[in-house]
């Protein structure tokens, strides 16, 4: 018999970068948030010249608190992305 089950898992969730020590490098919501719009905005263009963003909405769509990454960059400096 197979059973088949799906674990939720995302950079956002405190445990994911927990490491075996305990040691946590980024412990805050805030630490996360950062990293994640660092990967996708800063080292995956240094790394592939281009954002690892596409600009689907799919993120702004789903945000429970009606975050709006475009937005969000554009206040930072960036281009946004259309």
């Amino acid at each position: 018999m197979t059973v088949r089950s799906r674990i939720w898992d995302t950079c956002q969730f405190k445990a994911f970068t927990k490491q075996a020590s305990g040691h946590d490098p980024r412990p805050t919501g805030a630490d996360r948030f950062k990293h994640r719009m660092m990967h996708k905005f800063s080292y995956c263009i240094d790394s592939y010249g281009m954002p690892g963003c596409v600009g689907c909405g799919r993120c702004v769509e789903a945000c429970p608190v009606n975050l709006d990454i475009r937005r969000l960059m554009e206040a930072f400096g960036g281009d946004g992305l259309e």
